[in-house]
């Protein structure tokens, strides 16, 4: 059994036009997952958190053409505003206790 974590940047949202640039982003949103894997690989169960950050931009700050945006570039300006390891702390914390419960909720005893 073992746990898979997967980082996506899912959407980058932009002005036309903003401050003499073209296509200038403003908002990323991002999506972590977390599997926890049976012995055959077959997921057993999964987390996922979702998120946005907002960027501004003003005019004659450095400028990356939408083109020539990287993913790491990207990624850079997310992990600049929020906790990677604290989230997937958080959802590997939700699967373990999915894993194993500490409350369960049986079947009443008179129920058939």
């Amino acid at each position: 059994m073992a746990k898979t974590t997967t980082w996506k940047i899912t959407d980058l949202t932009c002005y036309p036009q903003s401050a003499g640039q073209t296509d200038v982003v403003f908002q990323i949103k991002w999506m972590c997952t977390v599997n926890y894997l049976s012995s055959d690989g077959e997921v057993g169960f999964q987390q996922k958190q979702a998120g946005s950050c907002e960027l501004s931009y003003s005019e004659g700050d450095p400028f990356t053409p939408y083109a020539d945006l990287t993913e790491d570039q990207v990624w850079g300006w997310v992990d600049a505003q929020i906790d990677r390891p604290s989230i997937e702390a958080q959802l590997n914390s939700e699967i373990d206790a999915q894993v194993t419960p500490t409350q369960v909720n049986p079947p009443l005893p008179w129920a058939s």
